[in-house]
């Protein structure tokens, strides 16, 4: 599947190649929380990750790896 060009692999399709795996590593506590403001508040997080994930996903789909900036030189520290 990513056998080709970088300009013509996205970042969504090496994101798929890895079977999609969770973006963020926020959860609920719980499921069924007595809680009616944490259930609020759970169905509010469910709804804002999904919205960022789906935001995520539309921009990896445009990005291809050939646009990617190769990672910085990272400084050798001085030791005196």
């Amino acid at each position: 599947m990513l056998g080709r060009s970088l300009d013509r692999i996205t970042l969504l399709d090496v994101y798929e190649a890895l079977g999609r795996p969770t973006l963020f590593a926020i959860v609920n506590r719980s499921d069924e929380p007595d809680c009616l403001i944490a259930r609020n508040v759970n169905a509010t997080l469910a709804d804002t990750m999904a919205a960022a994930e789906a935001l995520f996903v539309e921009r990896f789909g445009k990005l291809t790896l050939d646009t990617l900036p190769p990672p910085s030189p990272t400084p050798l520290s001085r030791h005196d």
